[in-house]
């Protein structure tokens, strides 16, 4: 794809937020260069509310959320999901709202 990907923080920190037993809850990746290379924009502990307060109006950025999901059958089981969120603020341009799809695929 045409994404830069490369910046070994994005693994690191998708590990911790991934680790069930980790406080990091989540992270907000951003294009670094404005166009194709991404980098860990912030992440953290504080969860949905906290990860809300990165979005800026002017970028197009992705978060990603870990969450307990809970089973209830004959056993109670508790596992943890991800949810990703794709945030296109009001500021961004249509040209860089088309491009939005596409790569939010290659990420």
């Amino acid at each position: 794809g045409d994404l830069d990907l490369s910046d070994p923080a994005i693994l690191e920190t998708w590990n911790q937020v991934a680790n069930s037993k980790g406080a990091i809850n989540w992270m907000v990746l951003h294009y670094v260069d404005g166009k194709t290379t991404i980098g860990v924009k912030a992440s953290g502990t504080g969860g949905l509310s906290e990860l809300a307060q990165v979005f800026e109006d002017d970028q197009v950025m992705y978060g990603f959320l870990r969450v307990g999901a809970e089973d209830r059958k004959a056993v109670t089981s508790t596992r943890c999901k991800s949810a990703m969120i794709t945030w296109i603020g009001n500021g961004v341009g249509i040209m860089k709202k088309a491009k939005v799809g596409p790569q939010r695929e290659e990420i």
